[in-house]
């Protein structure tokens, strides 16, 4: 990272960062980064990024601090905040995390005009996997283009996502 870190754009150099961390099982490290990614750094992208990022390492309670500090920001309910916003719903569907999908979804209709119904379809599959405890995870390719268009990096993670959470359901009996 040190060697190549300088080469690279800002938002990349964080999100090799972020992952090299998770990886390696430095959670410590890892918290710490992202909180003071939060507290140096109030731009949308910012929460674009640590959402992405927990879109391919789920981790809930991370995530609603995360949501926590961005329903803080300014540009929540603003038109910048739109990709945070749906970003930060994509990461609730994949942490399983119900209640913060409820409050983003809110944020992203009344932002966006994204319809609802396919909005309603994406909060019911997440409420019967969650009751289940396991299922068959919803294909991104079946909602991504009913909701406002993610960042490029998201729509990759969400389908790394799925994948992972395929190949975890074939190994189960």
């Amino acid at each position: 990272m040190e060697i190549y870190g300088a080469k690279l754009p800002p938002d990349e150099r964080v999100r090799l960062a972020l992952d090299a961390l998770a990886l390696t099982g430095r959670q410590g490290e890892w918290r710490q980064l992202i909180a003071a990614l939060l507290e140096a750094n109030t731009r949308p992208q910012i929460y674009e990024v640590i959402g992405t990022h927990l879109v391919r390492q789920p981790e809930q309670a991370l995530l609603r601090e995360v949501a926590a500090a961005w329903s803080r920001n300014p540009a929540v309910e603003t038109e910048a905040g739109l990709a945070a916003n749906t970003t930060l719903l994509r990461a609730a569907v994949t942490n399983g995390d119900e209640v913060l999908y409820d409050r983003m979804r809110s944020r992203v209709q009344e932002a966006s005009g994204a319809r609802s119904l396919m909005l309603e379809r994406l909060g019911e599959h997440l409420k019967e996997r969650l009751s289940r405890r396991r299922g068959r995870p919803l294909a991104p390719q079946s909602y991504l283009p009913a909701l406002p268009q993610p960042p490029q990096d998201t729509a990759y993670a969400l389908f790394e996502r799925a994948a992972a959470d395929l190949c975890e359901n074939l190994r189960q009996p």
